[in-house]
């Protein structure tokens, strides 16, 4: 009975190599790279199943293997996603590795999907709202790249569903794209007929439309630094963008030591703190300003913080911390959640060597506990006002009634 077990085993395992041998390449490194993932993912993360079912997990991985030998690689990557995207978790994904994309910028409005950066051959659709991808509606293909998409509520999910867009293995393994890799728009400008763009892969980087010397709005003329401020004079109103949570130069407690300065020689003035473009980083190194507003009550009632979609993670966390010492809140709902997984850690798929990410640590709120911070004072984010260099947050903030001295 031994002799025949060994022998039976002997030829599963041939024959198992054969259809191994057999399959195409990719197939075989995606076998044991979604083995990898589907065992490792739960072994790192702090808690994988705390909102997606164990069962679900597994039975999510087992589909998808025994449909490998009819996928494509992007397929099967875009696949993958989904499972990891069907965690729930913002900072745990799957993705392309960094570079490369198709050679328009598209930004996901309240009133609709527009362009908002092409390559000069294209500069005629920046402005004109997206009618349609490829084949089909744009909602149709916003939901089918929505599901690659990592977030922790709505507001993160529309930022992650245009960058799925932009990449192209993605949209090849969505099916949004031809034979030819290129990405098909209707794109409509103000009255006029939609006309098709085509855009390829590294076909140049696209550009911001041209202002004709007129400067950008206040809160788009830096935003590549860490930090800085201005003061307002014709407002009354010190302005203040935070876009990275960490220390530059000078360092943030010097920096919050100057703001207190200005604040002291304009003791009327406003605070406006934007942390719109902020995806995280390092919570602690706000500290000095939070702390300046713990003990300043005065301040902090005058105090309002820009929030919205690109507002992640540590970010986020400040942003709690100056509304917990009185600050209020404008904008859009925050793009993280209040009470988050973080603390993000990295690894490599062994075979195919993309990368993930996935939560080490908790952050709860007993205030927030829940998956969106949304602000106080609500601001619409229209395509309307971006080309038209308003910025209502900030419109939003500087209206707002001040308490009386």
């Amino acid at each position: 009975m031994l002799r025949r077990t060994i022998a039976v085993a002997g030829l599963l395992l041939v024959l198992c190599g054969c259809r191994d041998a057999a399959a195409p390449a990719h197939v075989a490194r995606w076998r044991d790279d979604l083995a990898f993932l589907e065992r490792e993912l739960p072994a790192r993360h702090l808690n994988l199943y705390a909102r997606l079912p164990e069962a679900e997990w597994h039975a999510g991985f087992a589909t998808l293997r025994a449909e490998l030998p009819r996928l494509t690689d992007a397929q099967i990557l875009v696949r993958a996603m989904a499972l990891v995207v069907a965690v729930g978790d913002g900072h745990t994904r799957l993705a392309e590795p960094p570079g490369g994309g198709f050679a328009v910028k598209l930004a996901w409005f309240d009133d609709g999907l527009f362009v908002i950066g092409a390559v000069p051959a294209a500069a005629w659709a920046i402005g004109g709202e997206v009618t349609a991808i490829g084949a089909g509606s744009v909602d149709d293909a916003l939901a089918l790249a929505g599901t690659v998409a990592p977030h922790d509520n709505d507001s993160q999910r529309k930022l992650e569903t245009v960058a799925a867009l932009s990449r192209p293995r993605t949209a090849e393994g969505l099916g949004l794209v031809g034979a030819d890799r290129a990405l098909r728009l209707a794109v409509a400008v103000g009255a006029a007929a939609p006309r098709e763009l085509v855009v390829t892969p590294l076909d140049g980087r696209p550009t911001g439309r041209p202002r004709g010397g007129a400067a950008p709005p206040l809160a788009q003329r830096a935003s590549g630094r860490i930090y800085w401020s201005e003061y307002l004079a014709d407002r009354d109103a010190l302005f203040v963008q935070y876009n990275q949570c960490k220390d530059g130069t000078p360092r943030f407690a010097d920096f919050t030591a100057q703001l207190a300065a200005t604040l002291a020689a304009h003791p009327t003035a406003r605070l406006i703190i934007d942390l719109r473009w902020n995806g995280g980083g390092n919570s602690e190194v706000a500290r000095p300003l939070v702390t300046l507003l713990e003990t300043t009550p005065s301040l902090a009632a005058r105090t309002f913080v820009l929030i919205g979609r690109q507002t992640f993670s540590s970010a986020v966390l400040n942003a709690l911390a100056f509304a917990d010492a009185g600050a209020t809140l404008v904008g859009e709902t925050a793009g993280g959640a209040p009470s988050h997984f973080g603390e993000v850690q990295t690894g490599l798929l062994p075979r195919t060597g993309f990368p993930f990410t996935y939560s080490t640590k908790f952050f709860p709120h007993p205030r927030y506990p829940g998956r969106e911070l949304v602000p106080t004072l609500v601001a619409p984010f229209t395509a309307a006002d971006y080309f038209a260099d308003r910025d209502a947050a900030l419109d939003v903030a500087l209206a707002a009634p001040l308490p009386a001295p």
